[in-house]
């Protein structure tokens, strides 16, 4: 079984739909996006460098509090704009190759950290975004982005650092219950899996209380939160029990039926073998049964 986490926000599509754009950076024409979507197995991994990327943020923070800093800005945010589009990239790679062997310690290490890093460092350019949007330099990035992303990007709220450790949290879970799947099958493996999605439902559970429904109240528990913002789903919790009860009430009894039917129509074809026919046919079974299966 593997759980999937989806981390990627739409504000992370949205900002990276800014590399499909002639800006003022010149994003198409600095050589490092590529002109069509690579393959998956063309794709690499790309360990961020936190710090250098941290140490660059500040800096067009600093920036900006002060004017005759448009192009060093400019330049510093693609830089910026680059890395996030990296590692999202470097984020499906681990993703796949995480998912191709449960067993891989290393690749299910470094999918968590690279799932943890994507959610904190999107949350952390939305910030950086926000801020440039709203200092003396916002006409100057409106006129590269356009008046749509901006008004976006200032609608959007950014994560509290509460949210932002618990959903690491989740992701750690989610490597333990990867983990815990590649053990050989017994009571020591179920009551490990058990406990560690315990431990997933709570968490989960937390993070869904510290988001708001439309009307501002808390969410009860993940389910709910879920359906309303991350699955993109057009049907509620409600409309699903309703139909598992109309599938129980109309299939299942069919089904039942169909079964019954099949078996009484198979039974009377099976008849027991005398010990006379056993030996007739013995030899032929055996001479056409392939050794493998012995």
């Amino acid at each position: 079984m593997k759980l999937k986490k989806t981390i990627v926000p739409i504000i992370l599509v949205v900002i990276l739909s800014l590399t499909t754009l002639l800006s003022g950076c010149s994003l198409l024409f600095d050589g490092r996006y590529p002109a069509f979507s690579p393959s998956f197995s063309a794709r690499k991994y790309v360990e961020p460098d936190e710090e250098a990327l941290y140490n660059e943020i500040a800096e067009i923070k600093t920036l900006s509090e002060t004017e005759g800093n448009k192009n060093e800005i400019l330049e510093k945010r693609s830089d910026i704009l680059y890395a996030l589009y990296e590692a999202n990239t470097s984020y499906v790679v681990a993703e796949i190759a995480a998912n191709k062997n449960i067993k891989d310690e290393a690749a299910q290490t470094r999918y968590a950290y690279i799932s943890s890093f994507l959610n904190k460092f999107t949350n952390d350019v939305l910030e950086l975004e926000k801020t440039l949007f709203k200092s003396i330099y916002k006409n100057d990035l409106i006129e590269l982005t356009g008046e749509a992303y901006a008004e976006q990007m200032l609608a959007n709220t950014t994560k509290s650092q509460e949210i932002i450790d618990l959903e690491a949290k989740e992701t750690e879970y989610l490597r333990q219950y990867s983990e815990a799947c590649a053990l050989e099958n017994g009571a020591e493996k179920s009551a490990k899996m058990a406990e560690i999605y315990k431990n997933l439902v709570i968490t989960r559970n937390a993070v869904a209380t510290l988001y708001t429904d439309d009307d501002g109240k808390p969410y009860k528990n993940y389910l709910d939160y879920s359906y309303d913002k991350t699955f993109g789903r057009d049907y509620t919790p409600d409309d699903v029990t309703e139909t598992r009860e109309a599938v129980r009430q109309k299939f299942v009894a069919a089904y039942n039926y169909m079964t019954n039917q099949s078996r009484n129509f198979s039974s009377a074809y099976t008849v027991a073998l005398t010990e006379a026919q056993i030996k007739k046919y013995m030899p032929y079974i055996i001479k056409n049964t392939d050794s493998s299966m012995y």
